[in-house]
């Protein structure tokens, strides 16, 4: 859950290596999990070693600065709602098994018995069917008849 790479893309004026108008850009799609202002911080950063460096190799120099620095960078970024593989795969895990279960919508009777007897009856505490049904002629002979 941090910055172990970032991706950097210069791109020069025609009057290189006098000019210290370097476009540096962080917007690759390498970069997508660095946020905006993250961003914005880091090529702040960047730009102001700018003018200890004009008449010079600015690209070696600016990779440099970046490698010594990849520290302070990362303190900068602050990865917070990166999810590792591992935890995706755990959430995928128990979504599939939770639809899983809630499937019984629209199935067969065959469907349905089937299913029962492979995950018992999740809904009603593991009931058995028709515990609470009543004897009709049981519970006749107990009442009799209404005369």
């Amino acid at each position: 859950n941090e910055l172990k790479s970032i991706m950097i893309q210069i791109t020069w004026p025609k009057d290189y290596p006098e000019s210290t108008n370097a476009v540096v850009d962080l917007n690759s799609f390498f970069n997508s999990h660095i946020k905006p202002h993250e961003k914005v911080k880091i090529l702040s950063k960047i730009r102001s070693q700018y003018d200890d460096w004009s008449g010079m190799a600015m690209t070696f120099n600016i990779i440099n600065y970046v490698t010594d620095n990849l520290e302070e960078i990362r303190a900068l970024v602050k990865n917070e709602n990166v999810v590792t593989r591992e935890e995706k795969e755990a959430i995928a895990l128990e979504k599939k098994e939770k639809e899983k279960l809630a499937s019984t919508k629209g199935m067969t009777k065959g469907q349905k018995r089937r299913f029962y007897d492979k995950y018992g009856n999740i809904d009603a505490d593991d009931k058995p069917r028709g515990w609470d049904w009543v004897d009709v002629i049981k519970h006749l002979s107990k009442t009799g008849t209404g005369n």
